[in-house]
């Protein structure tokens, strides 16, 4: 989630809105399914994906080839539950 200084959000992104778009195989999703990491503080929420970093791509060689995926606004992301490293469009809130 981002959010200006005066306190009104800007721009919001939940990576369970994107699940498909991961493109986990069977025995990722059944994993993740058996272990979510589920947090103990008993409101039934887990950390299955567990976001470490998250920021801007900024300027980039890729994108000024012509590749989109690279905008420099759009958010680079590292997750330790899952190992990876994926980008999300700013515009569009999808992965690519």
């Amino acid at each position: 989630m981002e959010v200006s200084w005066d306190k009104k959000i800007v721009w919001k992104w939940r990576p369970s809105d994107h699940f498909r778009e991961f493109g986990f195989d069977e025995a990722t999703k059944n994993l993740l399914f058996r272990n979510p990491n589920y947090l103990s503080n008993g409101d039934g929420q887990s950390d299955w994906l567990h976001i470490n970093s998250m920021s801007e791509l900024g300027p980039n060689h890729w994108f000024d080839e012509g590749d989109e995926r690279f905008n420099p606004k759009n958010l680079i992301i590292d997750s330790r539950e899952a190992n990876i490293l994926f980008i999300v469009s700013r515009e569009t809130g999808k992965t690519v």
